[in-house]
């Protein structure tokens, strides 16, 4: 199994700041400011971008900051307090790469990655890792193989060498997937109801040692508009391992082990379409619940029980500041969001730079109150 670039990019939920306002103003006639043709995949490039802005810990910069290139490429500069997190990755035909220091242990961690992914044919992997603290120890592996799809089933078969630490291992790879989508929104009278199930079964060989590990995936997902208002999605994931894994793939990565491992995943949202509001109007624009819970481990920082409303303030016809306070049930914490919302006179989004500061006590479980710079894109 590799854990590709493109999995842990889809994990971060920030938005650009600065640069997504000129991309975001700019896109409709694909010409950037002063003469620059930004690209036109430039908008999807933003999904992974992170600000950071943490006083509590000193951490300030930016990680996933796309370059308005032909080629996708992005920045990593994140200051630590010890030393400081830079790199670049890149996704170009069909491959990732991944090159530069990033955070973890003591001093960061020394990475280089090629990642050649895709939904079937050859496939390779390489993964090095370092650090300059001589007692930590990191996977380090290449990988190659094939992949095919028969509809909805994907196979994949490939042989790779691997070390961690004093412990080295050549092994064999098997990954099967399969899943499908079904509309149950007829059946149960709700139309736009969808219904995803998908199982995925891994598989390590280490033949020198005659030792495996399977690890197996068995996921559900419910999701659509329940009425105009109110939509919404829950999601659960059921993860078991048995054997050995000589290699401890993917360390640190939840529920790799051979150990249960479930979570689940409930968002909600109802929407107010009121009239169009006159300056300086204040209006009630959505509440929102957002629940995530890993079942195992209770004190993941990573659980969240959120419910918050979303007010409007509309400037004039084309600014508005959004105010979004929330309350986090699982930890008890408070946090609040404000947003400048440009809103364009063609289109039906507006967007802006965010600002978030959430409330957390200096104690044994965190390390103080947070602030954190984003990119809202909402409906206008």
């Amino acid at each position: 199994m590799r854990f590709s670039l493109r999995s842990l990019i889809r994990s971060s939920a920030a938005r650009n700041t600065l640069l997504g306002l000129i991309l975001l103003g700019s896109a409709a006639s694909a010409q950037g400011f002063f003469g620059v043709t930004l690209p036109p995949d430039y908008s999807t490039r933003f999904g992974a971008f992170t600000g950071v802005f943490d006083t509590a810990n000193s951490l300030y910069g930016v990680r996933y900051l796309p370059l308005p290139l032909k080629y996708d490429i992005r920045l990593f500069f994140v200051t630590h307090p010890g030393y400081n997190e830079y790199g670049i990755y890149s996704h170009i035909v069909g491959t990732d790469i991944l090159l530069g220091t990033f955070t973890g242990g003591a001093d960061g961690i020394q990475t280089a990655s090629i990642d050649h992914t895709p939904d079937q044919g050859f496939q390779s992997t390489t993964l090095l890792q370092t650090s300059p603290v001589p007692a930590e120890t990191y996977l380090n592996y290449s990988q190659f193989g094939y992949a095919h799809r028969w509809a909805f089933f994907r196979l994949y078969g490939g042989v790779g060498y691997g070390s961690l630490g004093a412990v080295s291992a050549p092994y064999l790879n098997t990954v099967a997937t399969t899943g499908n989508n079904f509309n149950v929104g007829k059946a149960l009278k709700v139309p736009g109801l969808t219904l995803n199930v998908a199982t995925t079964l891994r598989n390590w060989v280490y033949f020198t040692s005659g030792q495996q590990f399977t690890n197996v995936d068995l996921y559900a997902a419910l999701s659509g508009p329940l009425n105009p208002h109110l939509n919404f999605s829950v999601t659960h994931l059921e993860r078991h391992g048995l054997g050995n894994d000589v290699l401890s793939f993917a360390p640190g990565v939840l529920g790799f082990g051979p150990g249960p491992y479930r979570e689940s995943h409930l968002n909600t949202i109802y929407k107010l379409y009121l009239p169009q509001q006159m300056p300086p109007a204040l209006a009630l624009r959505s509440v929102q619940f957002d629940g995530y819970v890993i079942w195992l481990d209770p004190a993941n920082i990573g659980n969240q029980l959120k419910l918050g409303a979303t007010g409007r303030v509309t400037v004039n016809s084309f600014l508005a500041l959004e105010i979004t306070p929330q309350y986090d049930f699982y930890f008890g914490l408070p946090s609040v969001k404000a947003a400048l919302l440009y809103k364009p006179a063609s289109g039906t989004s507006a967007f802006g730079p965010s600002l978030i500061y959430t409330y957390k006590p200096a104690d044994s479980s965190w390390t103080g109150s947070v602030w954190q710079l984003g990119l809202v894109i909402t409906d206008k």
